[in-house]
């Protein structure tokens, strides 16, 4: 599994349970104290953040129960004081945080899988067992999208998995006609909502994907995926 492949709370408890055991095999594998502290303040400062926008989607809630309160809520026996935002202060240390914890996290991991003192014992305690870390040349080499297509009130849906890739390109061809870009699409998945053929008409829509990594396209094309609308 790659850390791409894990939500915000799991790479949260991953980043402190590795943050929390690293001192113990740091000699062992050749892990620095500058490394050590910077692992340790990513972890603290990246749970802070998740907490601080866990607490931002409650207060957001407890500011709507209070409106629903004010505007009309005949049961209520009083409308109470209005809720008060408390955020603690962010963890010594951490201000310093550089973007891209997990860049840095993932090619600390690869490093440590490939020390010689390495074992699977490490990696269950630190977690890291079946996390791979950073995308490789090859992996980049190897990304391939995989389309499906549904219809969803006649207009086409095209299903695709992110992966390791930060968005995908799609193409679009009518009958016999080109392939043509139709969208950037950051999150899956994707409805082409192009206009239908005239009433009672029919047509052949063919599409194609490629996945990008940043501002570049990476791996190969996707096989082609057919479906047949109707206006």
């Amino acid at each position: 599994m790659r850390l791409s492949h894990l939500n915000d709370a799991e790479f949260g408890l991953l980043l402190s349970n590795f943050a929390g055991k690293i001192d113990n095999y740091a000699g062992r594998l050749d892990v620095s104290d500058p490394e050590i502290t910077s692992i340790k303040n990513d972890s603290a400062y990246f749970n802070y953040v998740l907490d601080a926008q866990n607490r931002v989607k409650q207060f957001s809630k407890d500011w709507t129960a209070y409106k629903n309160i004010l505007r009309s809520n005949p049961k209520a026996v009083n409308l109470g004081d209005a809720p008060v935002w408390i955020l603690p202060p962010a963890p010594a240390g951490t201000p310093g945080t550089a973007a891209d914890i997990s860049t840095r996290f993932g090619r600390l991991i690869q490093r440590i899988k490939g020390h010689d003192n390495y074992n699977e014992g490490i990696g269950h305690d630190l977690g890291i067992i079946a996390i791979t870390g950073s995308i490789t040349p090859a992996d980049l080499a190897g990304l391939k999208p995989v389309l499906k297509v549904h219809l969803v009130a006649g207009q086409p849906v095209i299903e695709w998995k992110k992966g390791d890739a930060d968005s995908i390109e799609i193409f679009k061809a009518e009958g016999t006609g080109e392939f043509k870009f139709l969208e950037m699409d950051l999150y899956p998945h994707y409805q082409d909502k192009s206009p239908l053929p005239a009433a009672g008409q029919s047509a052949i829509w063919k599409y194609r994907a490629i996945y990008r990594l940043g501002d570049e396209r990476v791996g190969q094309w996707s096989d082609d995926v057919t479906v047949s609308v109707m206006g």
